[in-house]
């Protein structure tokens, strides 16, 4: 199976979004989870691993999203507050994760 994208849409997707395009073959998921979740690992300085799971030989393309923050608070959290909960995925899927807390007034836009 194969995908063919418009130069604009490939440009858009890099100056509006960061997004990168790459290939992997789909008839072997195992390698190419491996290689998406290396590519993952790598742009978030290992802090996500292993977000793809599980891959299909009839895929044509996945579409994957993710976030890292990399700055500084202007507010700080206090560390001794984070703690191990429950992150619901969806209605039938819930991972532990750590969660910071912090207690305050904040303005919304």
């Amino acid at each position: 199976n194969f995908c063919f994208f418009l130069s604009a849409f490939l440009t858009d997707l890099k100056q509006f979004y960061s997004g990168e395009v790459f290939n992997v073959n789909f008839a072997n998921p195992d390698e190419a989870k491996e290689q998406i979740n290396r590519h993952i690992a790598t742009k978030t300085h290992d802090k996500i691993k292993n977000m793809v799971k599980d891959l299909d030989t009839e895929m044509a393309m996945i579409l994957i999203n993710y976030v890292y923050f990399r700055g500084q608070w202007e507010r700080p959290f206090n560390k001794n507050l984070t703690t191990k909960e429950e992150f619901f995925v969806d209605k039938n899927t819930k991972v532990e994760v750590d969660m910071m807390k912090k207690t305050g007034r904040f303005d919304f836009y």
